[in-house]
């Protein structure tokens, strides 16, 4: 692989420079491979020197505390490493170099990660495995529920599956959903204390707890409709849309991901997922995976769709083995998250300068369908277009098109009773 100069190394210069890291103990035969591996996930000559500066202060910091094999290293001494005083740097490029050389030593099985002995790991295991298959459970449900089982066993102090009975309790779960309340909102209490709920009702299952006590967990009360969903007027879209710099690299792959969003309406997990086989050129086709239903929406690839991912594919996606569209702009190579779109929205709309008060992208999923409606698109197809199960979760866009239900609003009846009473 071609090396930039970098630093003022040439390509002979950083492969010496890279050779000296070879008389590491500790690391020492693996730094050849190692490098490679970086390079093939498309680290830049920089960082590279900088994870072996790294490596080699890590590989100091062990030898002087004892530790002369890779067979007595473990991932909690790495991580007490990291955070020791004693250690001349603490950053999260030395997190970084150190997290990366382990995996790779345990990927290519140089080392062998000890098994996960966190409290309450078993438990969360078969907890998981319920929720999988026997409440058929999504992924992202999955980890939505066991991530609130995990933070509320440490909230409560739970240190192994045997305090399970006794400390969960009602004041327990009262008190852990008042400590939530500080942060969140109604809306996500509310998700949270179900969470809570199924939880314990899985506790009562197994007869770990005493039955009814699910039954006592009081959630926020929340009524139908009472949220509308967020957007932007369309000119604003097309506003945002026009202030994204389309010269530059991260420019052409944020306003192709925008572009799906604005005029399919997809969500950014989609987005996300989105493959090369997924765009049927010759068809003149998107094929699109809509998790929420399971199924694939097909939508005809218009001029500018088109144009805006030719303009990213061609000249600006890197040449790798990943089969998502959309990449990550930093080292690892790999596909580009939810999170990180949502994250370069964010970015985009402070440079833009634009009166958009929210921080994720769904807005603008959000203004597709209103946009769609005040054209005069019928309420199934916007259904359709946006993966909805029930029709209900798009009639809730009827209440957002204000203009249009004045129009067809009716006058007052005017009332011509005499109401008048007579006493005579």
């Amino acid at each position: 692989m071609r090396q930039k100069r970098v630093r003022g190394l040439g390509v002979k210069d950083f492969n010496a420079f890279c050779q000296t890291f070879q008389s590491l103990q500790l690391f020492g035969s693996y730094i050849s491979n190692f490098i490679e591996y970086l390079q093939i996930k498309q680290y830049s000559s920089r960082t590279i020197i900088d994870y072996l500066r790294l490596l080699r202060r890590l590989d100091q910091w062990l030898l002087l505390h004892g530790y002369y094999s890779l067979s007595e290293v473990t991932s909690l001494l790495i991580e007490k490493a990291l955070c020791a005083s004693d250690m001349p740097v603490h950053d999260n490029v030395l997190k970084s170099a150190a997290h990366t050389m382990m995996d790779y030593l345990c990927l290519n099985g140089f080392w062998v990660k000890e098994k996960n002995n966190e409290p309450f790991h078993v438990f969360l295991t078969k907890y998981e495995d319920y929720l999988v298959h026997k409440k058929n459970l999504k992924i992202s449900a999955t980890k939505a529920n066991c991530g609130i089982a995990k933070d509320f066993f440490q909230f409560i102090g739970i240190e192994g599956d045997k305090f399970i009975r006794d400390n969960i309790t009602y004041k327990a779960m009262e008190e852990y959903l008042k400590y939530k309340s500080q942060t969140l909102k109604r809306s996500s209490l509310h998700s949270v204390g179900q969470h809570l709920r199924t939880l314990i009702l899985y506790l009562e299952k197994i007869c770990f707890v005493k039955k009814g006590l699910s039954n006592q967990i009081d959630l926020p009360r929340m009524y139908k409709s009472e949220n509308l969903p967020h957007y932007l007027p369309w000119i604003t879209v097309e506003a945002f849309l026009s202030s994204i710099n389309k010269q530059s690299p991260m420019g052409r792959r944020d306003y192709a991901m925008f572009m799906l969003v604005t005029h399919y309406g997809l969500r950014a997990s989609e987005v996300s997922d989105l493959k090369l086989k997924d765009v049927k050129w010759r068809e003149g086709k998107l094929s699109v995976r809509q998790p929420k239903t399971g199924n694939r929406c097909v939508f005809p690839l218009t001029k500018d769709i088109v144009d805006s991912l030719v303009d990213y594919i061609k000249y600006e996606r890197r040449d790798c083995n990943v089969n998502e569209i959309f990449l990550r702009a930093v080292a690892p190579i790999g596909k580009i998250t939810p999170v990180a779109i949502s994250r370069a929205f964010q970015e985009r709309a402070e440079k833009s300068g634009l009166d958009i008060p929210y921080k994720g992208c769904h807005c603008l999923r959000h203004s597709f369908a209103v946009h769609m409606l005040k054209s005069g698109v019928s309420i199934l197809t916007i259904r359709d277009f946006l993966g909805h199960k029930n029709i209900s979760s798009t009639e809730e866009y009827l209440r957002l098109s204000v203009e249009d239900l004045r129009e067809v609003g009716l006058d007052l009846p005017t009332d011509t009773t005499d109401w008048s009473v007579n006493y005579a």
